[in-house]
């Protein structure tokens, strides 16, 4: 049994949705889910192997993806390089507390919650990731902290046009995704130790892939690195479970169970029954009122079938951070219990175990105070989401070149039309006639595949000693005669940005001078 651990760097915000938000609208997770992860080494196994598809009949491939052998654990936020893990639920802070006593936590799956012993009015902590840190002697201390997350708004529009068409189209709605530069640390565990080598190639060899919705549209593109196999372990710390006449079963993914029936529970008798069969005991082991200490909360969790193209069914599951807290005096005098146990914690509860669902902790949580010490979720700079730029085909390249020399040509455009509107213009300019001829010259060379400044070499030449000349020669810019302005702009080096600037003020000066005509028009 071995373990893949690894890093999941987030290159562009990342769209992994959750059944959250309105119909016009996509909400992210707070992770990488296991099953997305999943499908990401599902493609890269299918680039690996050069197939189209996989065989799913095949041992060896059902083995690796398809039949619980191989668990794909979530991707939860990295907190100082390390692999955080759900708030537990029964992590509890006095809302109304002073400054310095807000940061005290009290964990209730081990103090009992009397009237007398919870003072002020409690917030339960559930929703957040935290690691175990360096305490002090009255407490652990513990890093809570919550990935970012950055919303875009999109419009409908028709791709052949680029804009909205017709009736009933324009549509707003907005992405909440998982932001840019941040590090997520996920787990796979391997029941046969060649299957870790296996995807570890597969995490190597493609350090850069893409995950989650709208990948076409500047999202999801993730980077895999510090990939490591090691032997089996456990999710939480200390390496070895505490022996107790309780058991506090902490969650640490969503739990998918079902009933005698077949049919999708989320209550404490599903669970307390999924947990005894996993022990291998009878259900009255671990007491008769299971409900006395439950910090739970249920949400509905559904996915995507890529390869059916529908999506699967929205099924209500125990959120992860739950907690449940067991009786079991009985089994203190069977020496497997232990054994029983961190089988528990190996192979997990209920259904999509392959996907990261039904992780479980027992005994993780053993300190009655703790100390909370907020921080932010490690991001990476910014110089180092681009240590691995996709590699694209040469018509890709040929496509993305294109592309950033019109945005670039964009950007420019904008700069020349800020400098033309800057540049002050005298009231006597030439006819509009003659600044349009000029321009339609410019213009066609702007057109073709090299511009040559020498056209506005050439219309000078054309005038001089004519009527023509004495206007261009009369007319200023920027407090110089435009004849010799336009000489100026033609010696410059850059022709393309020296024809859009003459083009841009011979358009302003047009424009003035019709302005001008009109007003003598009106005053006559």
């Amino acid at each position: 049994m071995k373990t893949i651990t690894y890093r999941v760097t987030l290159h562009e915000p990342t769209l992994v949705t959750s059944l959250q938000g309105d119909p016009n609208s996509a909400v992210a997770h707070d992770y990488l889910p296991g099953s997305v992860l999943r499908g990401v080494l599902v493609s890269l196994a299918m680039r690996y192997e050069g197939k189209a598809e996989l065989d799913a009949a095949d041992p060896r491939i059902r083995r690796l993806f398809f039949d619980h052998s191989t668990r794909f654990l979530n991707g939860y936020v990295g907190i100082d390089y390390r692999r955080s893990l759900p708030v537990p639920r029964s992590w509890e802070q006095d809302k109304h507390a002073s400054p310095e006593m807000r940061s005290q936590i009290t964990d209730r799956a081990l103090v009992a919650a009397s009237a007398d012993d919870r003072p002020g009015k409690p917030k339960s902590l559930g929703g957040g990731f935290c690691i175990y840190t360096e305490g002090t002697a009255d407490a652990v201390a513990v890093k809570i902290a919550e990935p970012k997350h950055v919303i875009n708004v999109h419009t409908e529009r028709d791709r052949a046009s680029g804009r909205a068409r017709g009736d009933g189209r324009g549509t707003v709605y907005r992405y909440d995704a998982l932001a840019a530069g941040q590090s997520f640390e996920a787990a796979i565990l391997c029941d046969e130790a060649e299957d870790a080598e296996y995807l570890k190639t597969l995490l190597t060899g493609f350090p850069v892939a893409a995950i989650g919705g709208a990948r076409s549209a500047g999202y999801g593109r993730v980077a895999f690195s510090d990939v490591h196999i090691g032997d089996a372990q456990r999710e939480v710390a200390p390496d070895t479970i505490p022996w107790s006449d309780r058991l506090i079963l902490t969650l640490l993914s969503d739990v998918l169970l079902t009933d005698q029936y077949g049919q999708p529970a989320s209550d404490v008798w599903a669970l307390r029954d999924a947990v005894a069969a996993r022990l291998g005991v009878d259900a009255a082991h671990l007491g008769e009122d299971a409900s006395t200490l439950a910090f739970r909360s249920t949400a509905l969790v559904g996915g995507f079938n890529r390869k059916w193209g529908l999506p699967l069914r929205q099924t209500p599951v125990l959120s992860m951070g739950s907690v449940f807290v067991f009786e079991m005096p009985n089994l203190g005098s069977r020496p497997d219990t232990l054994d029983a146990l961190e089988r528990l914690e190996w192979i997990g509860i209920g259904e999509r175990r392959a996907e990261g669902f039904g992780r479980v902790a027992a005994n993780w949580q053993l300190h009655s105070y703790l100390q909370n010490v907020a921080v932010e979720p490690v991001a990476v700079a910014s110089s180092d989401v681009d240590n691995h730029p996709a590699q694209l085909s040469t018509e890709s390249q040929a496509i993305w070149d294109g592309m950033m020399q019109r945005i670039n040509r964009k950007r420019s455009d904008v700069q020349i039309m800020e400098q033309a509107n800057a540049l002050s213009l005298s009231r006597e300019l030439p006819p509009s006639s003659q600044l349009n001829r000029l321009r339609q010259q410019v213009l066609g060379t702007l057109l073709g595949p090299q511009p040559d400044a020498a056209v506005v070499t050439d219309f000078l030449n054309d005038i001089r000693g004519k009527r023509a000349s004495q206007h261009f020669e009369q007319a200023r810019v920027a407090g110089k005669r435009m004849s010799s302005w336009l000489e100026e702009q033609v010696n410059i080096t850059d022709s393309y940005t020296a024809l859009r600037l003459i083009d841009a003020v011979l358009a302003r000066a047009a424009k003035q001078g019709k302005r001008q005509n009109g007003r003598l028009e009106t005053d006559q």
